[in-house]
């Protein structure tokens, strides 16, 4: 979901389906989503959002570069996304790249460039304005797999080869660019230079296969 170029590492078919309460406070309102993934490196994106009456969708592709003549374990990927709410009348669009680079089993290096528009209307009595930011977002990555470090021979039930213990870290830069608006009786456009950077750092393991 986050860097369309993990679609090119060879795991075969992949299909998920996911279903949770969003927010807390409302009951009833759930978001669901299903994922596929193909054996050739395509992968496609649905969910709903009920609370906001939102709907969202992505198709990309996902593919190894070079086949390690050059550089090894190194791919590339493209994602299309479309979001739009009934509620907001919010319409939500763009596309991002990103690259995915694995010098070892134990690391992994991400960067994903997103580009997009976010379409707003908003009304004012009987009085409605159609409202386009124009998005950027670069999301640059690092996680390690400490155990794939350490040799063993206790086979594949030993602790160390099914943990798949991931500490990872990502720097983020969300930047809103221009700002147009459009109604009946005119069209504005100005220039918006907002930047907003965020940390992330998460950590993942297996406890014992299954959990």
């Amino acid at each position: 979901n986050l860097n369309p170029a993990g679609l090119g590492v060879s795991r075969g078919y992949q299909y998920g389906f996911m279903l949770y309460q969003l927010p807390i406070s409302k009951e009833g309102k759930h978001y669901v989503s299903f994922t596929n993934r193909t054996s050739s490196g395509c992968g496609l994106e649905i969910g709903y959002n009920s609370f906001t009456e939102e709907t969202n969708y992505g198709i990309g592709h996902g593919t190894k570069l070079f086949d390690g003549n050059i550089i090894d374990n190194l791919y590339a990927g493209w994602k299309f996304q479309k979001n739009s709410s009934f509620i907001s009348g919010t319409d939500f669009e763009g596309i991002s790249y990103g690259l995915l680079y694995r010098p070892h089993n134990g690391i992994s290096l991400g960067l994903v460039n997103y580009e997009g528009e976010n379409r707003i209307e908003q009304c004012i009595s009987s009085n409605c304005k159609n409202i386009t930011y124009d998005y950027n977002y670069i999301r640059a990555g690092i996680s390690i797999r400490p155990f794939s470090f350490i040799k063993n021979n206790k086979g594949p039930k030993s602790f160390l080869n099914y943990s798949n213990l991931t500490i990872g870290y990502d720097k983020i830069e969300n930047r809103t660019g221009f700002k147009k608006e459009n109604d009946a009786t005119y069209s504005h456009s100005y220039l918006i230079d907002n930047k907003d950077f965020k940390e992330q750092y998460f950590i993942s393991f297996t406890i014992t296969p299954g959990i």
